[in-house]
Formats: C-alpha cells, sequence, structure tokens
C-alpha cells in the first residue's frame, strides 16, 4: 500500500525547505536585527575566530573598545583569546566582582604566568599591581560596551579539581598534580550555567547590553580524549557549544546568535586554507562579516 503525500498540507504552514545547495548567499535570508551601527561601542571575547571579527571591526572604523594593549593579539582587554565559556565567565567575574581560586598564578621563574588567560606573564613580583590595572580596563570595557560579541571555541578543558577553576591550557609539566588537576569535558549544562553567569553579571553593572554569540567554525588541533578519535571530539565540541547557544540566545530577547559555524561549514565548498581546518580563508572571514553587517548595523 502506498502512503499518501502531505506536501500540500506542508504547504498550509509557514515552513521553510531544506535547501539543495547551500552557498554563502543562502543565509543571507530576510532576517534582520539592526542593532548596532558605526558609533555603537563594541566588545568582542572568544576563540581565535573573535580575532577576525575585532579586526574587522577595527578596520571598518567601528566603535570597537580597546580598554589595554598588552599582548599582540587585538582584544578588548588583555584577555588574549578565550576558549571555552568557564574561563569567560571567569573574566567577568573579576572584572565586577570576585574571583579567587587556590591557585593564582604559575611560577615560571622570572615571571608569574596567568592560568586564566593564554600567554599573560607578568615580571615576578608586579603581578598583583600589574593585575589589578587590567581588572581596571577589564571592567571599563565591559561595563561601557552596548554590544558584546562572544565567539564559543571549545568544551575540552583543564581545571583544578578542588575549586573547578579552570585553565586556558594544560598545567606545565613541572606543575602537573594528578591529585589536583583533571581533564574535564564540558557539557551543555556546562556551558549554559557559564552564560548565565555572564548574563547575570551583565544584567547587574551593564543592564542595557546585548550579547551576540557565534560558534567558532575552527576545529580542534587536537583532542585530549582517548575514548574517541579527534573528529568524533571536535563534532561533540561544536554541537556542544552550538546547543548551548541556541538554548541561551532562545531565553532573552537582548541574545542574538550569529551562525558563523553554519555559515563557513557548510557555506563554502573549501573554506579552509590548510587541510587541518584551522585557518580560514581571508575571503571567506571578509564575505561572512559583510553578512553580519547585513544582519546587525542598521
Amino acid at each position: 500500500m502506498r502512503l499518501p503525500t502531505f506536501t500540500k498540507d506542508y504547504n498550509k504552514f509557514p515552513i521553510q525547505y531544506y535547501p539543495l545547495n547551500i552557498h554563502d548567499y543562502y543565509f543571507d535570508e530576510s532576517v534582520k536585527i539592526p542593532i548596532l551601527d558605526k558609533k555603537t561601542k563594541i566588545v568582542s571575547m572568544g576563540s581565535c575566530f573573535a580575532l577576525h571579527i575585532a579586526s574587522f571591526l577595527k578596520k571598518n572604523k567601528y566603535n570597537y573598545l580597546v580598554g589595554e594593549k598588552y599582548y599582540k593579539y587585538l582584544t578588548s582587554a588583555d584577555w588574549d583569546m578565550v576558549y571555552n565559556t568557564t574561563c569567560m565567565k571567569q573574566i567577568f567575574q573579576y572584572s565586577f566582582e570576585e574571583f579567587n581560586p587556590i591557585v593564582r598564578w604559575w611560577d615560571r621563574g622570572k615571571v608569574m604566568d596567568d592560568p586564566f588567560r593564554r600567554q599573560i606573564t607578568y615580571p615576578k613580583g608586579t603581578e598583583d599591581e600589574q593585575f589589578k590595572k587590567h581588572i581596571e580596563a577589564s571592567r571599563s570595557v565591559l561595563s561601557n560596551a552596548e554590544v558584546i560579541v562572544l565567539t564559543l571555541g571549545l568544551t575540552e578543558t583543564w581545571r583544578d579539581k578542588r575549586d573547578f577553576a579552570t585553565y586556558w591550557r594544560p598545567p606545565p609539566i613541572n606543575l602537573m598534580d594528578k591529585k589536583i588537576h583533571q581533564f574535564y569535558v564540558m557539557t551543555v549544562d556546562d556551558c549554559l550555567s557559564d552564560l548565565e553567569s555572564i548574563y547575570k553579571l551583565l544584567t547587574k553593572y551593564n543592564p542595557k547590553c546585548k550579547i551576540i554569540l557565534s560558534v567558532s567554525p575552527v576545529a580542534l588541533r587536537a583532542t585530549f580524549r582517548s575514548d574517541v578519535d579527534p573528529v568524533t571530539a571536535n563534532v561533540y565540541s561544536k554541537s556542544t557549544l552550538r546547543t548551548a547557544a541556541g538554548m541561551f540566545s532562545d531565553q532573552y530577547d537582548n541574545v542574538f546568535y550569529f551562525p558563523s559555524f553554519e555559515f563557513v561549514v557548510f557555506g563554502f565548498d573549501n573554506p579552509y586554507q590548510k587541510r587541518d581546518n584551522m585557518r580560514i580563508k581571508k575571503g571567506v572571514i571578509e564575505t561572512m562579516m559583510k553578512f553580519f553587517e547585513r544582519r546587525y548595523v542598521k
């Protein structure tokens, strides 16, 4: 017996069919969210993909806030690249209130290494003073931002078992202690909890600020997991972040999801410079940022 088709019934509803071919222009749908212009105070934080966003905004004369310039990468403050949501949360915590981990610095001889920010070091003896200056700069840009762009990168983390303070990288070999340090793969609930904490702090200290969430299309360089292969680990990581970003943005009127991951991965036949999926072609980034403008700029 042949089952009847229900295409005509489907057409009575406002549905969208999955496209036979996906190219970059496919994402240029009628969705327009005009929340910023060239004068809007913008801050960005996140993985390496966030740097592309920052570079574009600066180059095209947007009002991208920069509170300090300590390291080589362009970020609104000396956060460097922030890969996971817990490290993001910790930045918001020490910027607005308090973040008091059991271990605050890694002693690397002549310098003190910040475990929670990528490649940020201070000469030994100056770390506390310099960190206070960083807190002031970080609080300033986060307090004054009208739009914050957060780019989520990965879910594989290393942390302190005692207080769950999460590092930007594994502890150095000479400091590694299996009784203290733990490799941890974040869940959707973990990511959602971090994003909720960030939102609460912004609601308290900068309630008019809007958030644009995105997921980095850059794949994991490697995985610390031994139970799955690197490709499966990457899909898990991106799926977890994408799910959390979608669930979080659906809850609030001032939080928006920008499909940078979908745009790059599905919109181009070969978007990466090399086969390792680590570097996105310049033209792809430029095309994506023009899409960003069409969606969000008044």
